[in-house]
């Protein structure tokens, strides 16, 4: 009896730490107002960076994002030719909030290798950083040197959609052409 109800005991504790690990965390609904003042003052810029935001919202993500920053020249990225022709494009796991925005982070990078004996370690240097807002009507280019953002001119974004219907125009104009 005794060993029947230690391991009930086991499995009703085992699904309560399972069932506290999975819930989501309780939004502040209210709250008196000397708990509004307190918090009010806090900048949370830094704990949502740190925490990351889900790109699921964005309108303009992984692919499409990379493909967007490829369409503006070297120039227009503040980036070397050489630079431009060495650098990876790729995307920030989480978004960012920049002034209450949130934003697509795509990095310009080089990967450098490094040997050392049998070991081969990566690293990457970062060329540029991009900021693509969430609604997509807003793209930003960060100065590494003193960390303010510009706005650039955003272009058509080259998604695979219009990447597919683009080509079945163009199949279905060439196909026309060669009937007539």
């Amino acid at each position: 009896m005794k060993k029947l109800l230690a391991i009930l005991m086991c499995v009703l504790m085992t699904v309560a730490v399972f069932a506290a690990c999975s819930a989501k965390p309780q939004q502040q609904s209210g709250g008196s107002k000397s708990d509004e003042a307190a918090t009010s003052d806090v900048d949370t810029s830094e704990a949502e960076e740190s925490t990351g935001l889900a790109l699921d919202d964005a309108v303009i993500k992984d692919a499409d994002a990379i493909n967007l920053i490829k369409q503006y020249s070297a120039e227009e990225l503040s980036l070397s030719e050489e630079d431009y022709a060495a650098c990876s494009f790729m995307i920030s796991g989480n978004g960012e909030t920049l002034e209450n925005d949130k934003y697509v982070k795509v990095i310009a990078t080089i990967k450098n290798e490094q040997k050392n004996g049998d070991n081969v370690s990566y690293t990457f240097d970062i060329k540029g950083e991009y900021y693509i807002r969430f609604d997509g009507k807003q793209l930003l280019k960060k100065n590494l040197e003193t960390g303010e953002y510009t706005e650039m001119e955003l272009k058509a974004v080259p998604t695979q959609d219009t990447t597919v219907a683009a080509e079945s125009s163009t199949e279905a104009a060439s196909e026309e052409e060669t009937t007539e």
